[in-house]
């Protein structure tokens, strides 16, 4: 099975801890639409993160995944698609502070590819970073001119 893996970063001005719980805050996304083309519907919460789904579309086709986010010890989270047609995806997003106004978030992605995705695994790939480029741009946009929380 071939995997693809993509990569963005986006320095967004706000401290660290405002940017890590609106990043985390699944409830808020789904609330407030913070990304155009994806709906979030929280589903389930505990002490460690929650499940939610997503749903969206991804080369024409209408998608809708339940997503696990963990938060780790570091302050990093960490998403796992643990149903839905993109079962087995893994997302990664850890926190930098550079200074007490300014973050750098780094977005990683890992989605494996079955069957024929394979065979599309450029158009993908380009799809992809194209995707979580805008979506940490929507982040940035909802942190800096909008404010968290609202």
């Amino acid at each position: 099975m071939a995997n693809v893996t993509v990569s963005s970063s986006k320095e967004i001005r706000c401290p660290i801890d405002n940017v890590r719980a609106q990043f985390g805050d699944m409830k808020h996304h789904g609330e407030h639409p913070v990304h155009a083309k994806f709906a979030v519907a929280l589903d389930a919460e505990d002490e460690r993160g929650c499940e939610f789904w997503q749903q969206y579309r991804l080369l024409g086709l209408m998608r809708r995944d339940r997503i696990r986010m963990d938060r780790e010890s570091d302050g990093s989270l960490h998403f796992t698609i643990v149903e839905g047609p993109s079962k087995g995806t893994e997302s990664f997003a850890t926190f930098e502070s550079l200074g007490p106004d300014a973050t750098r978030v780094e977005f990683k992605t890992v989605v494996p590819l079955r069957g024929l995705l394979a065979l599309a695994k450029p158009l993908i790939k380009r799809q992809l970073m194209r995707a979580t480029g805008h979506a940490l741009e929507e982040d940035r946009i909802d942190l800096e001119e909008r404010g968290y929380p609202r």
